[in-house]
């Protein structure tokens, strides 16, 4: 598929494994993510990242900075979308029984 798209549209979930970890409540790191935006690189594919600021878990300065890192490494990240926190998943995560990892988190105002 990827040599007949134009543009990829990647959404990190974090900056960092500890984050991606408590977040996505995986054992995953987000190395996925990164060997995928690596073979983009490779492959001449352009794409932007996507990126939610979770109030309290990847709004900090630090997660900001990580984050314009991670698209200046790439010359064909083409653009970074912010994206604002919300719940709409939530019931998903309780309909399969499921403790919502961020039950607690408040969306921005």
């Amino acid at each position: 598929v990827l040599p007949h798209t134009d543009l990829v549209l990647c959404c990190l979930k974090a900056t960092n494994a500890a984050a991606y970890k408590r977040i996505t409540q995986t054992h995953h790191s987000g190395a996925r993510s990164s060997g995928f935006l690596a073979y983009c690189q490779e492959h001449c594919q352009d794409f932007w990242l996507r990126y939610v600021l979770v109030p309290d878990h990847t709004d900090a300065p630090e997660d900001i900075h990580r984050l314009a890192d991670i698209a200046h490494s790439y010359s064909h990240c083409k653009g970074v979308e912010l994206l604002p926190y919300h719940r709409l998943g939530v019931e998903k995560w309780h309909s399969m029984g499921l403790r919502y990892p961020l039950e607690d988190t408040p969306t921005p105002t």
